[in-house]
């Protein structure tokens, strides 16, 4: 019980930093603040990142559910490829980060129960993304990784709901989804103009954060002890 009780509270506290941080980010944005922009979307990156590791330490290193530890993996992963788009966030370093991403979409698409065939569709979209890009003009390695980090996502977004959905928490369905409507978001922030960008790009974190927390929610409450 008293374990159950300190579990919430730190959940109760999580939330609320994690709110405080979104506020932050859009007035920082709202100001132009730049760098300090940066780093406190960083820190909503990293609340996640430690609440997640938190979770795992006590729990998830002796758990039955080894399986729901792939979303913890995803969480570190995620860490590492924020430190390239939000941090460092220069051209060179915006590669290796939707490169992280996809990576993080195939390790999402393990903890949903990929099989032998999810694996061949998703292998066989990554091949024709590139190809259909080329053929459309688009070579730029960065936009041709951020579509099939796209695409994997949309995978994962539609097995969450359909394929997987009495083996994965409703808290993961709705934090992969609002994760597919932070890379909508860019994706549109990116090759719109006008109000429609304008509105892309506010959403981007309103989208992102929420998707972060809903994520780690679904790995502390699978792992937590019920009692």
């Amino acid at each position: 019980m008293e374990n159950s009780l300190r579990n919430k509270s730190i959940i109760r506290v999580f939330l609320v930093i994690e709110g405080i941080l979104l506020v932050l980010i859009k007035v920082c944005e709202l100001l132009a603040l730049g760098r300090l922009t940066n780093v406190i979307m960083y820190l909503a990156v990293l609340g996640n990142g430690a609440v997640t590791f938190f979770f795992w330490y006590l729990y998830g290193r002796n758990s039955q559910s080894k399986r729901a530890n792939k979303i913890a993996l995803g969480m570190a992963v995620t860490m590492v490829a924020d430190l390239f788009l939000t941090l460092i966030d220069t051209n060179w370093s915006l590669l290796p980060g939707f490169i992280l991403f996809c990576i993080v979409q195939v390790i999402y698409a393990m903890y949903l129960g990929m099989g032998k065939r999810g694996a061949i569709v998703r292998i066989v979209l990554c091949i024709a993304v590139p190809i259909a890009l080329y053929f459309a003009g688009v070579t730029d390695p960065v936009t041709v990784i951020g579509v099939i980090d796209l695409v994997l996502l949309l995978c994962n977004a539609v097995m969450a709901w359909f394929s997987a959905r009495d083996k994965v928490s409703l808290l993961f369905k709705i934090g992969i989804t609002l994760f597919l409507g932070c890379d909508v978001s860019i994706a549109l922030r990116t090759l719109t103009t006008g109000a429609i960008h304008d509105v892309a790009k506010f959403m981007v974190w309103i989208f992102y954060v929420p998707a972060l927390v809903f994520i780690t929610l679904s790995y502390a409450i699978v792992q937590s002890p019920r009692n």
